[in-house]
């Protein structure tokens, strides 16, 4: 494998072997095949589609096999998890399979499923939000399967929630060290895990001045990404990234309108081909 995947992997690598003290088989751990699926229900809400697109990009960058098992019926949203898959940057592969729902996932080390529903296997996750509030868990029961309060916010939270998990069965890290999530609620309105707030609901539309975000890395990222969904409708975001190790946080410099990104440089690195993609 060349020398920019190396790179592109090093930080999740370097901080699994940092939790678990242990080497670590590179190889091994990108061969681990993911699945990403969910349920009708929940995925025909815009916060259940939110979840299932934001965990794509997330998971695309940890997993070295990820496959995205939709359930059949879901018109315009499998187009979109088609289009993200053929444009996302991975370090490994990334597979879209269209299944009726209720069918098995296919063999998985972990499985993330955005729904209400944890079954009795230890490999699943289950993730949704509603409004400010993101809920997950790894323990076998069901979550609360609300999610009509519409909230990028916490739909991106959730995602991030559940990725994490995938990411201590994916990398071995130890259950004393980083136990799993049991039926886990955490508002963003009031910034805690006991007061479940759903919080109020977002302004249909909002307006976006003229506003620079500077770094284009994964916080700068995940910032214009949930610009671009909270329904702005007008202004220009400028991203630049400007680092002097530059052979992990490659230089970007982008910028957009509402109608979405347009790279204005290109530098050969994942970050700076295309911002929030």
């Amino acid at each position: 494998m060349s020398a920019d995947f190396h790179l592109a992997v090093s930080r999740t690598m370097g901080v699994a072997r940092g939790l678990q003290g242990t080497p670590l088989d590179e190889s091994e751990v990108l061969s681990r095949v993911v699945v990403l699926t969910g349920e009708r229900e929940t995925l025909a809400t815009r916060n259940g589609a939110w979840c299932l697109l934001n965990a794509m990009r997330l998971l695309s960058r940890i997993v070295g096999r990820l496959r995205v098992v939709l359930p059949d019926g879901l018109g315009s949203l499998e187009n979109d998890v088609r289009e993200l898959a053929g444009t996302l940057w991975s370090i490994g592969s990334v597979e879209v399979l269209v299944k009726p729902e209720g069918t098995s996932a296919a063999p998985a080390h972990a499985v993330l499923n955005v729904g209400a529903v944890v079954p009795g296997d230890s490999r699943w996750t289950t993730i949704n939000s509603n409004g400010w509030l993101a809920r997950v868990s790894s323990k076998p029961g069901r979550l609360n399967g609300d999610t009509t309060l519409s909230n990028p916010l916490g739909a991106m939270a959730a995602a991030t929630l559940g990725v994490s998990e995938v990411f201590k069965r994916v990398y071995g890290i130890n259950a004393e060290q980083a136990p799993p999530l049991e039926s886990t609620e955490f508002s963003l309105y009031n910034l805690s895990a006991d007061d479940r707030t759903q919080g109020p609901e977002l302004p249909a539309a909002m307006h976006l001045p003229d506003t620079l975000v500077v770094g284009a890395g994964a916080i700068g990222n995940a910032m214009v990404l949930l610009i671009c969904s909270c329904s702005c409708e007008a202004g220009c975001t400028s991203s630049t990234s400007r680092r002097s190790r530059w052979r992990t946080s490659a230089p970007a410099c982008c910028w957009t309108t509402w109608r979405g990104w347009v790279p204005q440089r290109h530098r050969g690195s994942p970050r700076s081909s295309a911002t929030a993609a």
